[in-house]
């Protein structure tokens, strides 16, 4: 089944859907332009854009009713267009992403002839099963992410500066077949490596220090996800202990990935495994979060309020870390698939302690 017709199954002759994020226009393989809107009804699809498009759109006329709108030259929005389509096919009812609205947006929307409906919890769980498709490019994008990894670590060296190293990443991304980054990287050095979330400044790589790198590159509009924790010599005995415990917290985390098992179960499996050796309040965020289109609102979340059940096919972070402030931080992540039942890790990069010669 193609993922439009995953989402058209929530259509009926009197409710339509709209799509308006760049995930989901990636998700359901068409344009995905800001521009553009994409209706979805039981009967037909349409794809309301500006003079911008229309060339491009000449590949997509098969599968869908072009309508060109652009509004410096009609006066009217989008939304006015598509509300004239609902109602002429007698729609009642438009399910929308309403999170890709500002409220100003949202609140115009329902205040039209159309009862407005929030759609972005449905598309969640439409999108947290991929298909064997999805698997493939995502097993395709997680090998490219490697070899940006691999190659990226050849260029660290003493004074470079992690706004250095992040110009790296994204020329190997690029380099290698990637449309985009899935975020800004963190990369960060020293007692940076305490932020989980540090994004990349002016500061030199110095010896016997880790170096964080999080990246994720955009592959056939999919995303990937993996850190990785270095160092330039040789790490203090406190840093190695954390290390070794991140390491076999990701482990705890990655065995309990299991079709099944409650997604918050496998957050308690590395937790626990941190909080064994005493560290536990310096590991203060879940464990992982769905990948796919998008990387900040896919299910399922692994964290302990988490209520969803692991399934086959589900693609997730797995991502334990601990952070010390003052001293250092050490997170290791890859994506991971459930896969058979179990939960496999796209990534083959070591886990081993990473010492750089430099």
């Amino acid at each position: 089944m193609r993922n439009i017709d995953r989402i058209r199954i929530h259509a009926n002759k009197e409710t339509a859907i709209l799509i308006k994020s760049k995930p989901m226009k990636k998700y359901i393989e068409t344009i995905s332009g800001g521009a553009i809107d994409v209706l979805i009804t039981s009967e037909k699809d349409y794809l309301i854009l500006d003079g911008r498009y229309i060339l491009e759109a000449e590949n997509y006329k098969k599968d869908y009713i072009v309508i060109e709108n652009t509004p410096a030259q009609t006066g009217k929005p989008n939304f006015d267009v598509i509300e004239n389509i609902c109602i002429e096919k007698g729609i009642l009812n438009l399910k929308i992403e309403s999170e890709a609205y500002t409220p100003v947006e949202y609140l115009k929307m329902c205040g039209g002839r159309l009862n407005i409906l929030p759609f972005d919890d449905e598309i969640r769980k439409i999108k947290m099963i991929k298909s064997e498709e999805e698997i493939k490019i995502m097993k395709e994008a997680c090998e490219i992410t490697d070899k940006v990894f691999n190659n990226v670590l050849k260029h660290i060296k003493l004074g470079m500066t992690e706004n250095e190293l992040s110009g790296w990443v994204h020329y190997y991304s690029m380099k290698y077949g990637a449309e985009g980054m899935s975020f800004s990287p963190v990369i960060s050095s020293g007692e940076r490596t305490a932020y989980p979330h540090a994004r990349p400044t002016e500061r030199k790589i110095c010896r016997n220090e880790p170096v964080m790198i999080d990246f994720g590159i955009i592959y056939k509009g999919y995303q990937t996800d993996i850190t990785r924790t270095v160092f330039t010599g040789k790490p203090s005995e406190i840093m190695m202990e954390i290390y070794n415990i991140v390491k076999m917290a990701q482990q705890a985390g990655l065995n309990a990935i299991k079709a099944g098992n409650l997604a918050k179960d496998a957050d308690t499996a590395a937790r626990n495994i941190i909080e064994k050796y005493g560290y536990g309040k310096y590991f203060d965020h879940g464990l992982g979060h769905g990948i796919g289109t998008d990387n900040s609102t896919e299910l399922p979340k692994l964290n302990q309020k988490s209520k969803e059940i692991l399934e086959k096919g589900m693609i997730m972070s797995c991502e334990p870390g601990i952070y010390i402030p003052g001293m250092g931080g050490v997170r290791i992540e890859d994506t991971v698939c459930i896969i058979k039942d179990k939960g496999i890790s796209l990534n083959n990069i070591t886990k081993d302690m990473i010492i750089l010669e430099v």
